[in-house]
């Protein structure tokens, strides 16, 4: 449970889960790659955003986290950027991707 002065944006989001514009964000945001990820179980894309997003956009830290090759963790977020039609070299983008990660977290934790 979150204390009110140590809210934070996960915080935030947690208490905002049920609000039904923070699940249409989530969708909108990365409903493309949850659907893939369902039709494609073994790749798990979103794991691979979440590391890139959570190591600060650095691919040779993001892929060491995610136990992948460089080249194959480039080829995964080549493929999340099409899936998603995001440019990952945006901070712009990836900010709005990663507070839809969190937001997807907390909607799931209820």
């Amino acid at each position: 449970m979150f204390r009110l002065p140590h809210v934070g944006l996960a915080g935030l989001l947690h208490l905002l889960r049920e609000e039904p514009r923070l699940q249409t964000f989530v969708e909108r945001e990365l409903g493309a790659l949850l659907a893939y990820d369902a039709r494609h179980p073994r790749e798990q894309l979103l794991g691979t955003l979440r590391a890139y997003l959570e190591n600060g956009r650095n691919k040779s830290a993001a892929a060491t986290a995610a136990h992948l090759s460089r080249p194959a963790f480039y080829e995964r977020l080549a493929r999340i950027a099409r899936i998603l039609d995001a440019d990952l070299d945006s901070v712009d983008a990836c900010l709005s991707l990663h507070v839809a990660l969190l937001a997807l977290d907390a909607v799931r934790d209820t």
